[in-house]
Parts: structure tokens; C-alpha cells; sequence
């Protein structure tokens, strides 16, 4: 839904039909899971029909949204996604890179399309698939392939990071080569001890076990910060935060490792970084502060509701809100300081994000604007 900035005053909507399939593909009662990608008077949207689609910033007289071109995965790639299609669309000169969510069937085992690619390039003004990531992602993935890519440059090589539904984090040349994307790196983010226990493998599932990446890594400094966890409906169990760093080039779970906090439990929450600390909620809804260059915590806050969404630091400030709607203040800073709480109508699954001196909240049935007064 787009929405006038100023006054709140409803402009346009997109309306897409549940998938035939259910639950298994397209969770029941559930909506869009992913952000919009606004460039230029564009929107890139990836709906819960594994589609991706360009709108226009406009929409129509008539309040609908204005649909440029549509891409169907789908049909296109044989992509079969488990329970959801999440991925927000990463725009990077005329190109695009999205997430498939390409995954298992209702079994939980079995996968259908264990060559379809769990990332794809696409060029930005027609759609057209240009690249897909050949490193196998989808043949050795636990569920599905949620996390959505993100771009940077690392000593003047530009790459495209993308969490994988193996446990693995990759790092991709951005242009692809006969219509593939070349692996650059990759890291196993799952501990040592997460995947194996008296030299048998630890089944997925386990609450000590391996997990998937579903947050999207975060570039900074020239380090990559990434989470592991599983989808809510898997629950809590041991996750892990692992700083990489992405400079060097094949396997490097052993030497690019800078460092792993293993005192988080599962997560789906993406880091926020500033100045040299790092903030993160893991799924039990407990915020973590962890020193960005030795990985040492510094402090914890149990916010005592599951969170969903990802920390948002903004003016000095921490903001997170959870299952229960209450939204949680803190310092950014190394001290532990509450700042406040508030107390929402229902429950808060997204993050928050400020835009020219306003804080945006979302909750189950509103979408709030707070400025400060």
C-alpha cells in the first residue's frame, strides 16, 4: 500500500491473490513479507506468488498499482517456495538481484527443484533474466532460500552477499558471465559443533543443530555480519552471529572467520552496526550488544515477547519491537541504558524505519507515524 507521506491519506494499493497451492507455498493469513525497493519513480516487489514486479511510485487514478513488468519464478524457473516467497529486491546499476525461496515440499524433506537457483540477476527496465547463482545453494538447503542479497565493495572488488538456505554465506561477482554469477567466496556460518557431533552430522532441527541464514547480511567496514536461525514455526533453539571477512576468495569459513558469538539463540534478524558496535535481537527476543571488532558481548535486554523484526539505530538510539507490541528503547551505546517502552495495539513483526525526522511503526493492524515533539 502507498500512502502519502505528510498526511497519512491512501493513495494506491497492489492486490495479489493467495496461491492455489496453500500453506505450503503461500502461508494462510498471511501477506507481502517483503520490503519494497523504491529507485527513482520505480517499486520492486516480490509478492507471495514467487513473482517479482515493477511498479510505477504513481499507481493509477483508480488506487490500484501500476504494473510495468512482471516476472514469474515460478514458471520461469521451475521455483517451488516453501510456506513463503521473501526476498526485498536489491538494486544495483540496471541490474537486479533477487531471492527465489526456492525450497522443500510439505514433507520438510523433500525438494522438487533442487537445480533451480536460489539467486537471480535481472535486468531493471525489462525484467529479463540476465544471471542465476550456479554454486549448488539449493541442492544442500535445509527449508528454503529467505534471505534477501546485499552489495558493497570489499578492497575495490565489488560483490553481491547473499545468505544461503545451506548455512553457508556467498559472495558473487555482481555482472554475471554467460548468464551465470561467479562465486567469489563462500563461509560456513553454523559452527563446527553445530554440524557435527562425534563425527556424525547433527540432524537439522536439532535445537543444538545447523540452521539456515534468513537475515540479510550486513557490509561494514569491510566486514560481513551475518545471523543463523530458522523459520518461527521451527522455534528457539542455539543460533550463532559470525563476523567474516569477505577479502578472500574460495572456502574461507576456516581462514575469513574473524570472529562467531555463540551465545545467541536463533534469529531472523538482520545486524545494525554504528560505531563499532553491533546490535542484534535473536528470535527469544533478547537484543545483543557485541563489540563489532572481537565479537565480545558488551550487554543483553530481554524484551519477553518473540521478535520477528530486525533493531533499526537511528539518533543514538536503539528501536525494536516485538510479539506482544511492545517496542523497546534503548542507548546505543556500549553502557546498557533503557531509554523507554512503548506498548502498541498488536503485535509489531517488522522493523522500524525513520524518514526525514519520522519513525515508522507497523503493527498488525496499523501503521503508525511518530515524530518527536
Amino acid at each position: 500500500m502507498c500512502f502519502d507521506e505528510a498526511t497519512g491519506k491512501f493513495l494506491w494499493q497492489l492486490l495479489v491473490p493467495k496461491l492455489a497451492a496453500g500453506k505450503n507455498s503461500d502461508w494462510e493469513f498471511v501477506g507481502l513479507c517483503c520490503s519494497p525497493t523504491i529507485h527513482g519513480d520505480r517499486v520492486y516487489i516480490v509478492t507471495n506468488r514467487c513473482e517479482v514486479l515493477c511498479l510505477t511510485t504513481k499507481g493509477t487514478a483508480a488506487g490500484d498499482a501500476d504494473v510495468i513488468w512482471r516476472y514469474d519464478m515460478r514458471d520461469e524457473l521451475g521455483v517451488f517456495p516453501h510456506n513463503m516467497t521473501s526476498s526485498s529486491v536489491l538494486v544495483v546499476g540496471d541490474r537486479l538481484y533477487v531471492t527465489t525461496s526456492n525450497g522443500v515440499d510439505w514433507t520438510n524433506k523433500h525438494i522438487p527443484n533442487p537445480t533451480a537457483p536460489a539467486l537471480i540477476c535481472l535486468d531493471k527496465k525489462t525484467g529479463q533474466l540476465i544471471g542465476q547463482e550456479r554454486s549448488g545453494i539449493c541442492s544442500r538447503m535445509f527449508k528454503s532460500n529467505w534471505s534477501s542479497p546485499t552489495y558493497g565493495k570489499v578492497g575495490g572488488r565489488e560483490m553481491v552477499i547473499f545468505g544461503g538456505g545451506d548455512g553457508f554465506c556467498y559472495g558473487f561477482a555482481p555482472v554475471p558471465v554467460d548468464g551465470g554469477l561467479q562465486e567469489l567466496w563462500r563461509c560456513d556460518c553454523n559452527p563446527a559443533d553445530r554440524r557435527w557431533l562425534n563425527g556424525k552430522p547433527i540432524k537439522y532441527g536439532s535445537e543444538k543443530g545447523p540452521c539456515e541464514i534468513i537475515a540479510t547480511p550486513v557490509l561494514k567496514d569491510g566486514r560481513v555480519y551475518v545471523t543463523i536461525g530458522q523459520d518461527p514455526e521451527s522455534g528457539e533453539g542455539s543460533g550463532a552471529l559470525v563476523c567474516i571477512d569477505p577479502s578472500q576468495s574460495g572456502d574461507i569459513t576456516k581462514t575469513g572467520t574473524c570472529w562467531t558469538y555463540p551465545a545467541i539463540n536463533r534469529s531472523i534478524s538482520t545486524v545494525s552496526v554504528e560505531n563499532g558496535l553491533v546490535f542484534v535481537a535473536d528470535f527469544s527476543g533478547i537484543i545483543h550488544c557485541i563489540d563489532a571488532a572481537d565479537g565480545k558481548p558488551l550487554w543483553t535486554q530481554d524484551t519477553e515477547a518473540k521478535v520477528w523484526g530486525s533493531t533499526l539505530v537511528s539518533d543514538g538510539k536503539v528501536f525494536l519491537g516485538n510479539e506482544s507490541g511492545v517496542f523497546t528503547i534503548m542507548a546505543a551505546d556500549r553502557v546498557k541504558k533503557v531509554l523507554g517502552s512503548v506498548s502498541f495495539d498488536g503485535p509489531v513483526y517488522s522493523s522500524a524505519v525513520t524518514a526525514n525526522g519520522v519513525l515508522y511503526v507497523t503493527t498488525d493492524k496499523y501503521l503508525y507515524a511518530l515524530r518527536k515533539q
